[in-house]
């Protein structure tokens, strides 16, 4: 019975943006104070850890839109090969706007920072050189 309320309280954290504010932010409290430390006593660290992320993204929203500067997504795709550099600059932007807490951003400009080279080679390599395994 607990796992269930636990997923249905992350599914309603994670759309919790189409419901008014006042009931956004007593959601968000109930689920601070109460259901992420239940998580967490169940041995459920990951949802702990979302439910957390997420109730506080509600209860103290960044002061910039992303809360990661985007510029250095929009710099790391000076090592693409320019017809692909604006594709890619809009789907890396368009990810970091729908991630909820600084954390998530974060992670994912690192990720995008230590992945963009190998991605910059890929682009690269002639069509006729493909591996053939």
């Amino acid at each position: 019975m607990l796992a269930i309320r636990l997923a249905d309280r992350l599914h309603n954290m994670r759309t919790i943006a189409f419901v008014a504010p006042a009931k956004q932010h007593r959601k968000a409290r109930e689920t601070i104070d109460i259901l992420a430390p239940l998580a967490r006593a169940a041995g459920l660290t990951e949802v702990s850890r979302e439910l957390h992320d997420l109730s506080t993204a509600v209860l103290q929203p960044t002061t910039s839109a992303s809360g990661v500067n985007p510029r250095l997504l929009t710099l790391l795709t000076w090592l693409l090969p320019a017809p692909h550099r604006a594709r890619w600059q809009e789907e890396w932007h368009a990810e970091l706007a729908t991630l909820p807490t600084r954390r998530t951003r974060i992670c994912f400009t690192l990720r995008v920072l230590l992945g963009t080279p190998g991605l910059s080679l890929t682009l690269r390599r002639p069509p006729w050189r493909e591996r053939r395994w």
